[in-house]
Protein backbone atom coordinates (compact mmCIF):
# COMPACT_ATOMS: atom_id res chain seq x y z
CA UNK A 1 0.00 0.00 0.00
CA UNK A 2 1.48 3.38 -0.58
CA UNK A 3 2.42 5.82 2.65
CA UNK A 4 -0.20 8.10 2.68
CA UNK A 5 -0.07 11.81 0.70
CA UNK A 6 0.14 14.83 2.74
CA UNK A 7 -1.39 18.20 2.01
CA UNK A 8 -0.81 21.38 3.86
CA UNK A 9 -3.42 23.67 4.41
CA UNK A 10 -1.89 27.55 4.04
CA UNK A 11 -3.61 29.62 7.26
CA UNK A 12 -6.48 32.45 6.17
CA UNK A 13 -5.56 35.61 4.88
CA UNK A 14 -6.16 38.60 7.52
CA UNK A 15 -8.64 39.81 5.05
CA UNK A 16 -10.75 36.36 4.88
CA UNK A 17 -10.16 36.51 9.11
CA UNK A 18 -11.69 39.78 9.31
CA UNK A 19 -14.10 38.62 6.87
CA UNK A 20 -15.81 35.83 9.04
CA UNK A 21 -15.52 38.25 12.09
CA UNK A 22 -18.02 40.36 9.97
CA UNK A 23 -20.22 37.50 9.12
CA UNK A 24 -20.98 36.97 12.70
CA UNK A 25 -22.97 40.41 12.99
CA UNK A 26 -24.22 40.52 9.29
CA UNK A 27 -27.48 41.25 8.52
CA UNK A 28 -28.95 39.46 4.82
CA UNK A 29 -29.74 41.76 2.66
CA UNK A 30 -30.93 40.39 -0.68
CA UNK A 31 -33.97 42.01 -2.69
CA UNK A 32 -36.89 40.42 -1.31
CA UNK A 33 -40.51 41.37 -0.54
CA UNK A 34 -41.83 38.89 1.35
CA UNK A 35 -42.33 38.36 5.00
CA UNK A 36 -39.61 35.02 5.65
CA UNK A 37 -41.34 35.37 9.64
CA UNK A 38 -44.65 33.91 7.96
CA UNK A 39 -43.48 31.50 5.16
CA UNK A 40 -41.72 28.22 5.19
CA UNK A 41 -39.30 26.64 2.62
CA UNK A 42 -39.14 22.43 2.21
CA UNK A 43 -35.35 21.35 2.03
CA UNK A 44 -35.43 17.64 0.68
CA UNK A 45 -32.76 15.67 2.27
CA UNK A 46 -30.77 19.01 3.36
CA UNK A 47 -27.32 17.01 4.30
CA UNK A 48 -23.98 17.82 3.50
CA UNK A 49 -23.93 21.68 1.94
CA UNK A 50 -27.89 21.24 1.58
CA UNK A 51 -27.68 21.79 5.52
CA UNK A 52 -25.88 25.35 5.06
CA UNK A 53 -28.77 26.29 2.07
CA UNK A 54 -31.54 25.29 5.56
CA UNK A 55 -29.00 27.64 7.65
CA UNK A 56 -28.78 30.72 5.53
CA UNK A 57 -33.07 30.33 4.92
CA UNK A 58 -33.17 30.17 9.02
CA UNK A 59 -31.21 33.05 9.13
CA UNK A 60 -33.15 35.05 6.56
CA UNK A 61 -35.99 34.43 8.95
CA UNK A 62 -37.87 31.49 7.00
CA UNK A 63 -39.09 28.47 8.91
CA UNK A 64 -37.61 25.53 7.59
CA UNK A 65 -39.52 22.22 6.80
CA UNK A 66 -36.88 18.63 6.57
CA UNK A 67 -38.30 16.29 4.26
CA UNK A 68 -36.61 13.08 3.83
CA UNK A 69 -36.52 11.44 0.47
CA UNK A 70 -35.40 8.17 1.96
CA UNK A 71 -35.42 6.36 5.66
CA UNK A 72 -32.96 7.47 7.81
CA UNK A 73 -30.07 5.17 7.16
CA UNK A 74 -26.93 6.80 8.93
CA UNK A 75 -25.09 7.59 5.74
CA UNK A 76 -26.32 11.08 4.43
CA UNK A 77 -27.15 11.94 8.02
CA UNK A 78 -23.22 11.65 8.90
CA UNK A 79 -23.04 14.62 5.97
CA UNK A 80 -24.47 17.40 7.63
CA UNK A 81 -21.83 19.62 8.90
CA UNK A 82 -21.50 19.40 12.78
CA UNK A 83 -22.32 22.88 13.64
CA UNK A 84 -25.35 22.33 11.97
CA UNK A 85 -26.56 19.34 13.37
CA UNK A 86 -28.89 20.69 15.64
CA UNK A 87 -30.48 23.05 12.97
CA UNK A 88 -34.20 23.46 14.17
CA UNK A 89 -36.76 22.66 11.73
CA UNK A 90 -40.68 23.47 12.51
CA UNK A 91 -41.66 19.73 10.73
CA UNK A 92 -39.36 16.67 9.34
CA UNK A 93 -41.62 14.70 6.58
CA UNK A 94 -40.82 11.02 5.79
CA UNK A 95 -41.95 10.00 1.96
CA UNK A 96 -43.48 6.91 2.12
CA UNK A 97 -41.25 4.43 -0.09
CA UNK A 98 -44.27 2.08 -0.33
CA UNK A 99 -45.90 4.06 -2.69
CA UNK A 100 -45.60 4.56 -6.39
CA UNK A 101 -43.33 7.98 -7.20
CA UNK A 102 -46.17 10.14 -8.50
CA UNK A 103 -48.56 9.13 -5.32
CA UNK A 104 -45.73 9.46 -2.92
CA UNK A 105 -45.21 12.58 -4.14
CA UNK A 106 -49.27 13.73 -3.86
CA UNK A 107 -49.42 12.62 -1.22
CA UNK A 108 -46.35 14.20 0.73
CA UNK A 109 -47.29 17.53 -0.88
CA UNK A 110 -50.13 17.22 0.90
CA UNK A 111 -48.33 16.48 4.45
CA UNK A 112 -46.52 19.48 3.01
CA UNK A 113 -49.73 21.81 3.24
CA UNK A 114 -50.52 20.67 6.52
CA UNK A 115 -47.37 20.93 7.83
CA UNK A 116 -46.92 24.87 7.04
CA UNK A 117 -50.27 25.65 9.02
CA UNK A 118 -50.62 28.96 8.72
CA UNK A 119 -47.26 29.88 6.84
CA UNK A 120 -47.19 30.37 3.22
CA UNK A 121 -44.90 27.93 1.22
CA UNK A 122 -43.08 29.73 -0.94
CA UNK A 123 -40.26 26.89 -2.18
CA UNK A 124 -39.22 23.61 -1.97
CA UNK A 125 -35.54 22.84 -2.62
CA UNK A 126 -33.02 19.65 -2.98
CA UNK A 127 -30.32 19.89 -0.28
CA UNK A 128 -28.61 16.73 -1.47
CA UNK A 129 -28.36 15.27 -5.07
CA UNK A 130 -30.79 12.47 -3.20
CA UNK A 131 -33.19 14.83 -3.52
CA UNK A 132 -33.32 16.13 -7.11
CA UNK A 133 -36.31 14.37 -8.24
CA UNK A 134 -38.58 14.41 -5.05
CA UNK A 135 -38.02 17.97 -4.54
CA UNK A 136 -38.55 18.95 -8.23
CA UNK A 137 -41.93 17.15 -8.15
CA UNK A 138 -43.35 18.43 -4.83
CA UNK A 139 -42.49 21.86 -6.14
CA UNK A 140 -45.05 20.85 -8.96
CA UNK A 141 -47.29 19.33 -6.73
CA UNK A 142 -47.75 22.59 -4.77
CA UNK A 143 -47.50 25.00 -8.15
CA UNK A 144 -44.39 26.51 -7.08
CA UNK A 145 -41.31 27.27 -9.62
CA UNK A 146 -39.36 24.61 -10.36
CA UNK A 147 -37.27 22.37 -12.70
CA UNK A 148 -39.52 20.73 -15.44
CA UNK A 149 -40.55 17.29 -13.93
CA UNK A 150 -40.43 15.20 -16.92
CA UNK A 151 -36.42 16.05 -17.34
CA UNK A 152 -36.00 15.68 -13.66
CA UNK A 153 -33.76 12.39 -14.46
CA UNK A 154 -31.48 13.84 -16.75
CA UNK A 155 -30.50 15.96 -13.75
CA UNK A 156 -29.59 12.40 -11.70
CA UNK A 157 -28.26 10.05 -13.86
CA UNK A 158 -25.04 10.71 -15.42
CA UNK A 159 -26.12 8.73 -18.57
CA UNK A 160 -29.38 10.69 -19.00
CA UNK A 161 -27.42 14.38 -18.60
CA UNK A 162 -24.60 13.11 -21.17
CA UNK A 163 -27.00 11.87 -23.85
CA UNK A 164 -29.46 15.02 -23.39
CA UNK A 165 -26.58 17.07 -23.75
CA UNK A 166 -25.49 15.49 -26.82
CA UNK A 167 -29.11 14.91 -28.26
CA UNK A 168 -28.95 19.33 -28.56
CA UNK A 169 -26.08 18.93 -30.85
CA UNK A 170 -23.65 20.13 -27.94
CA UNK A 171 -20.03 17.72 -27.77
CA UNK A 172 -20.18 15.21 -24.63
CA UNK A 173 -18.08 12.29 -23.25
CA UNK A 174 -18.43 8.53 -25.39
CA UNK A 175 -20.30 6.54 -22.60
CA UNK A 176 -22.58 3.16 -22.25
CA UNK A 177 -24.90 2.94 -19.22
CA UNK A 178 -24.58 -1.23 -18.45
CA UNK A 179 -25.76 -3.81 -15.62
CA UNK A 180 -23.69 -6.07 -17.20
CA UNK A 181 -20.10 -6.63 -19.19
CA UNK A 182 -21.28 -8.41 -22.70
CA UNK A 183 -22.41 -4.64 -24.47
CA UNK A 184 -19.37 -3.21 -23.27
CA UNK A 185 -17.36 -6.02 -25.10
CA UNK A 186 -19.47 -5.36 -28.22
CA UNK A 187 -18.99 -1.56 -27.88
CA UNK A 188 -15.25 -1.47 -27.35
CA UNK A 189 -15.32 -3.08 -30.70
CA UNK A 190 -18.17 -1.18 -32.60
CA UNK A 191 -17.01 2.27 -31.64
CA UNK A 192 -13.60 2.33 -30.25
CA UNK A 193 -11.84 -0.45 -32.73
CA UNK A 194 -10.91 -2.86 -30.33
CA UNK A 195 -10.55 -6.29 -32.30
CA UNK A 196 -12.88 -8.99 -31.44
CA UNK A 197 -10.90 -11.31 -30.03
CA UNK A 198 -9.24 -8.47 -27.44
CA UNK A 199 -8.39 -9.45 -24.20
CA UNK A 200 -8.39 -8.84 -20.81
CA UNK A 201 -4.42 -7.08 -21.39
CA UNK A 202 -5.71 -4.88 -24.44
CA UNK A 203 -5.25 -1.11 -23.22
CA UNK A 204 -7.63 1.04 -22.89
CA UNK A 205 -8.84 4.05 -21.51
CA UNK A 206 -11.97 3.88 -19.59
CA UNK A 207 -13.71 5.26 -16.81
CA UNK A 208 -16.25 3.53 -15.07
CA UNK A 209 -18.42 5.26 -12.67
CA UNK A 210 -21.90 4.96 -10.94
CA UNK A 211 -24.69 6.35 -12.62
CA UNK A 212 -25.98 8.25 -9.33
CA UNK A 213 -23.78 8.59 -6.51
CA UNK A 214 -21.56 12.08 -5.77
CA UNK A 215 -18.29 12.75 -5.50
CA UNK A 216 -15.77 10.76 -6.69
CA UNK A 217 -17.40 7.58 -5.03
CA UNK A 218 -16.43 4.38 -7.05
CA UNK A 219 -14.98 5.96 -9.88
CA UNK A 220 -12.47 3.85 -11.28
CA UNK A 221 -9.56 4.67 -14.04
CA UNK A 222 -9.23 1.77 -16.12
CA UNK A 223 -6.10 1.30 -18.74
CA UNK A 224 -7.23 -2.39 -19.72
CA UNK A 225 -9.91 -4.28 -20.75
CA UNK A 226 -9.55 -6.50 -17.97
CA UNK A 227 -9.88 -3.94 -15.21
CA UNK A 228 -12.36 -2.23 -16.85
CA UNK A 229 -14.07 -5.42 -16.61
CA UNK A 230 -13.31 -5.92 -12.54
CA UNK A 231 -14.65 -2.44 -12.05
CA UNK A 232 -18.18 -3.04 -13.64
CA UNK A 233 -18.02 -6.34 -11.75
CA UNK A 234 -17.32 -4.62 -8.81
CA UNK A 235 -19.47 -1.39 -8.68
CA UNK A 236 -22.70 -3.14 -10.08
CA UNK A 237 -24.95 -4.32 -7.10
CA UNK A 238 -22.95 -2.25 -4.77
CA UNK A 239 -24.10 0.24 -2.32
CA UNK A 240 -22.52 3.50 -3.27
CA UNK A 241 -21.32 6.05 -0.54
CA UNK A 242 -24.72 7.91 -0.74
CA UNK A 243 -26.96 4.74 0.49
CA UNK A 244 -28.00 3.72 -2.96
CA UNK A 245 -27.72 -0.02 -4.47
CA UNK A 246 -25.80 0.63 -8.16
CA UNK A 247 -28.26 -0.84 -10.44
CA UNK A 248 -26.16 -0.22 -13.44
CA UNK A 249 -22.73 1.63 -14.32
CA UNK A 250 -21.15 4.21 -16.69
CA UNK A 251 -18.53 3.42 -18.78
CA UNK A 252 -17.22 6.25 -20.22
CA UNK A 253 -13.94 7.66 -22.42
CA UNK A 254 -11.44 9.17 -20.16
CA UNK A 255 -10.29 12.71 -20.26
CA UNK A 256 -7.53 13.52 -20.27
CA UNK A 257 -6.06 16.97 -18.93
CA UNK A 258 -7.12 19.49 -16.45
CA UNK A 259 -10.59 19.36 -14.90
CA UNK A 260 -13.04 21.77 -14.41
CA UNK A 261 -15.97 22.48 -12.20
CA UNK A 262 -18.60 24.94 -13.61
CA UNK A 263 -21.50 26.27 -10.79
CA UNK A 264 -23.98 28.10 -12.64
CA UNK A 265 -27.59 28.83 -11.94
CA UNK A 266 -30.78 29.12 -14.62
CA UNK A 267 -34.03 31.33 -14.47
CA UNK A 268 -36.73 31.48 -16.66
CA UNK A 269 -34.12 31.02 -19.46
CA UNK A 270 -31.21 33.19 -17.96
CA UNK A 271 -28.18 31.39 -17.52
CA UNK A 272 -25.18 32.50 -15.29
CA UNK A 273 -22.48 31.44 -14.32
CA UNK A 274 -21.20 31.77 -10.38
CA UNK A 275 -18.33 30.13 -10.23
CA UNK A 276 -15.19 28.51 -12.31
CA UNK A 277 -12.95 25.74 -10.79
CA UNK A 278 -9.89 23.49 -11.33
CA UNK A 279 -9.77 20.51 -9.62
CA UNK A 280 -6.43 18.80 -8.26
CA UNK A 281 -7.15 15.35 -8.55
CA UNK A 282 -4.50 12.91 -8.34
CA UNK A 283 -4.11 9.16 -7.19
CA UNK A 284 -3.69 8.73 -3.65
CA UNK A 285 -4.20 5.55 -0.87
CA UNK A 286 -5.44 3.11 -3.82
CA UNK A 287 -8.08 5.37 -5.25
CA UNK A 288 -7.78 7.04 -8.50
CA UNK A 289 -9.07 10.34 -8.47
CA UNK A 290 -8.88 12.27 -5.02
CA UNK A 291 -9.46 15.46 -4.61
CA UNK A 292 -6.04 17.33 -2.96
CA UNK A 293 -7.43 21.05 -3.68
CA UNK A 294 -9.74 23.25 -5.56
CA UNK A 295 -8.51 26.62 -7.12
CA UNK A 296 -11.04 29.28 -7.87
CA UNK A 297 -10.49 30.97 -11.39
CA UNK A 298 -11.18 33.95 -13.24
CA UNK A 299 -13.17 34.01 -16.30
CA UNK A 300 -10.45 35.61 -17.86
CA UNK A 301 -7.97 32.79 -17.09
CA UNK A 302 -10.46 30.46 -17.89
CA UNK A 303 -9.13 28.60 -21.54
CA UNK A 304 -10.99 30.06 -24.04
CA UNK A 305 -14.37 28.28 -25.33
CA UNK A 306 -14.89 27.25 -21.60
CA UNK A 307 -17.55 29.39 -20.42
CA UNK A 308 -19.42 29.46 -24.05
CA UNK A 309 -19.03 26.02 -23.82
CA UNK A 310 -21.03 25.53 -19.96
CA UNK A 311 -23.80 27.82 -20.91
CA UNK A 312 -24.01 25.66 -24.48
CA UNK A 313 -24.54 22.51 -22.47
CA UNK A 314 -26.59 24.29 -19.49
CA UNK A 315 -29.04 24.96 -22.42
CA UNK A 316 -28.98 21.81 -23.76
CA UNK A 317 -29.42 19.32 -20.78
CA UNK A 318 -32.32 21.90 -19.33
CA UNK A 319 -30.30 21.47 -15.69
CA UNK A 320 -30.16 24.24 -13.08
CA UNK A 321 -28.85 24.87 -11.36
CA UNK A 322 -25.82 22.94 -11.72
CA UNK A 323 -22.22 21.52 -11.26
CA UNK A 324 -21.23 20.97 -14.54
CA UNK A 325 -17.90 18.68 -14.64
CA UNK A 326 -15.40 19.22 -18.11
CA UNK A 327 -12.46 17.64 -18.96
CA UNK A 328 -9.80 20.40 -20.69
CA UNK A 329 -7.32 19.00 -22.88
CA UNK A 330 -7.54 21.12 -26.42
CA UNK A 331 -11.33 20.49 -26.64
CA UNK A 332 -13.99 20.52 -23.79
CA UNK A 333 -16.44 17.37 -22.95
CA UNK A 334 -19.01 17.63 -20.93
CA UNK A 335 -18.57 14.81 -18.16
CA UNK A 336 -21.68 15.13 -15.40
CA UNK A 337 -23.98 17.97 -15.16
CA UNK A 338 -24.86 17.31 -10.77
CA UNK A 339 -28.34 19.77 -9.89
CA UNK A 340 -26.75 20.20 -6.59
CA UNK A 341 -26.23 22.95 -4.34
CA UNK A 342 -23.82 25.39 -5.74
CA UNK A 343 -21.79 25.59 -2.63
CA UNK A 344 -17.61 25.29 -2.02
CA UNK A 345 -16.54 26.22 1.16
CA UNK A 346 -20.03 27.71 1.52
CA UNK A 347 -19.11 29.72 5.07
CA UNK A 348 -15.87 31.29 3.18
CA UNK A 349 -17.99 32.33 -0.20
CA UNK A 350 -20.92 33.70 2.34
CA UNK A 351 -18.35 35.60 3.97
CA UNK A 352 -16.11 37.06 1.74
CA UNK A 353 -19.27 38.23 -0.13
CA UNK A 354 -20.72 40.10 3.05
CA UNK A 355 -17.13 41.30 3.68
CA UNK A 356 -17.15 43.72 0.50
CA UNK A 357 -14.37 41.31 -0.92
CA UNK A 358 -16.55 40.14 -3.31
CA UNK A 359 -19.21 40.53 -5.12
CA UNK A 360 -21.61 38.59 -7.16
CA UNK A 361 -23.96 39.87 -9.76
Amino acid sequence: MPAPVETTVKPAPAELAAAFAKLKTAKPGFPYDGQPDREAVAIVDPYSTGACVAAAAAKRGFKIIHVMSAPESGTMEEMVPKHLRGLSYIATLRADEALPFAERAKSLAAELRKACGDLKLVAVLPGAEVGVELSEALAAETGLRGNAVATSRARRDKNEMGEKVRSAGVRAVRQLKTTEWAPVAAWLVADWGLPPDHTDVTPCALVVKPIDSAGSDGVTLCETVGAARAAVAKLVGAINALGIKNEAVLVQEWLRGDEYVIDGVSRAGIHKITGIWRYDRRPSNGADFVLHGQELVSSTDAPAGLLAYAVYAKVGSAVAPTKDLFGWGGAVKLANADAEQLVKDYAVIEALCHSGLWTIE
